[in-house]
């Protein structure tokens, strides 16, 4: 089964069609800015709001790695 999913990857990498849905994902990808608390103390919701932006990108990395083969960070 891996072989078969390595194979309609590879199929589907090179046509026009996928690059365009490609592209279109990577500038969809959840931005996370970086950690700078306010007066210096990070509150709790600070916190939370960043662990949550961290894991929607970990969670789209790893979908879009899935679906395509491929590290995104290798195609930035």
């Amino acid at each position: 089964m891996a072989d078969n999913l390595a194979g309609i990857r590879k199929e589907f990498w090179n046509t026009g069609s996928f690059q365009m849905i490609l592209k279109e994902a990577v500038q969809r990808r959840p931005e996370i800015k970086s950690f700078m608390p306010s007066n210096n103390e990070p509150t709790e919701l600070q916190i939370e709001v960043w662990k949550a932006k961290s894991a929607e990108r970990r969670g789209f990395d790893a979908a879009f790695q899935f679906i395509t083969g491929h590290n995104i960070e290798d195609l930035l």
